[in-house]
């Protein structure tokens, strides 16, 4: 579309092609906002130019119409957005508007998977296979999702259908007998099951202790602001494909807590990128339990996403509770050996096994 844009302003208009390099050259740039910007302005300088010829006037209005729909679904990053994301007024963020989260946005490029076990002594074994790895950029929230926002989920229409389709897309673990759900501060219980039926039966009835909240753990707080505990992988699932999402996989998981080879650094609407180094923790090497709501604090219960006392462990790109607070599902299945094979572009576990990744806690 840029490109026709720019044919037409040389051969319709006769416009000197000096005068909007950075618009013929934009498809070929790897653009910020401020390049978006310089071209969209260029491109308006032009309708000086044009003949007073309807016909003229008229082509140019409809490039004007197309390049505008074009710059206002340019992020901050100079990315296009998909659909079912919007910028805030102010950058680095984004909003989704079915379910009100605020984004943020990874760009592509590589990080660091993995641990090194010289530096973080301790790693578990299956995670001291690290590795370099590059992934495409993608959107993930800043915070986990609340109850508040998990019960406009239940309470659409097509609550059940969505979980229904989480079901068919996820399928069932190679253990049958089980359904694992992660509740608040890590611990597990086991449901048994015999198939799809009666599975989606159960997910049907809402998380755990929402129709007795009295019988709940101490630790689960019912409270709109609070993250929704207590939830299976297909309940993640269901709720991501209803407001318009996936899970993410583990590997942009890890890169959204600890950031990339580079990372962006914001300040008064302008970015710079500066050199990572390879981060043990969302805000470094060092431990620091007073960072987050862990069992070392001593809160002893969920807290909400809007708590600013554990905002110093925030990630380079802004999301909150990467660590503590609550377990986060991914989207892919647990296999101990995947660091050992791991493909060097958007790696995601497909192999079958008895649980999903959940990382975080």
């Amino acid at each position: 579309m840029i490109q026709e844009i720019c044919d037409c302003l040389e051969k319709q208009f006769q416009y000197p092609r000096e005068k909007y390099e950075t618009l013929r050259n934009l498809p070929t740039l790897s653009p910020d906002r401020k390049v978006w910007e310089q071209a969209f302005q260029e491109f308006l300088a032009s309708r000086d130019a044009i003949p007073e010829d309807t016909a003229l006037q008229k082509k140019w209005v409809e490039m004007y119409q197309a390049l505008l729909a074009r710059f206002q679904r340019i992020g901050w990053y100079g990315e296009a957005m998909p659909d079912g994301i919007e910028r805030e007024e102010n950058p680095p963020f984004y909003r989704s508007p079915k379910d009100k989260a605020r984004m943020a946005y990874i760009p592509p490029g590589a990080f660091i998977l993995g641990s090194d076990p010289k530096q973080d002594s301790q790693a578990n074994t299956n995670e001291t296979q690290y590795k370099e790895v590059n992934l495409d950029g993608y959107y993930m929230d800043t915070t986990p999702v609340t109850i508040g926002q998990y019960a406009r989920f239940m309470e659409d229409s097509a609550y059940r259908g969505y979980l229904a389709q989480a079901l068919e897309q996820g399928g069932l673990p190679e253990d049958r007998d089980y359904i694992f759900v992660w509740r608040d501060l890590g611990k597990i219980y086991n449901r048994k099951f015999s198939g799809f039926r009666e599975l989606c039966k159960i997910l049907q009835d809402g998380p755990e202790w929402w129709k007795e909240p009295n019988h709940a753990p101490q630790g689960w707080k019912c409270d709109e602001n609070h993250p929704v505990v207590g939830i299976t992988w297909w309940e993640a699932l269901g709720f991501a494909l209803w407001s318009g999402k996936t899970l993410p996989s583990e590997a942009q998981w890890e890169k959204a807590a600890k950031g990339g080879k580079k990372i962006p650094v914001w300040k008064e609407g302008e970015c710079r990128w500066e050199k990572n180094f390879h981060r043990i923790y969302t805000w470094g090497n060092k431990w620091e339990e007073n960072k987050i709501n862990c069992a070392e604090t001593g809160i002893r219960q969920t807290s909400s996403v809007e708590d600013t006392r554990f905002d110093s462990a925030l990630s380079a790109y802004g999301c909150k509770d990467m660590l503590g607070n609550v377990w986060e599902w991914c989207q892919d299945w647990y296999d101990e050996n995947f660091y050992k094979t791991i493909k060097e572009k958007n790696p995601v576990c497909i192999k079958k096994s008895s649980f999903r990744v959940c990382r975080g806690g």
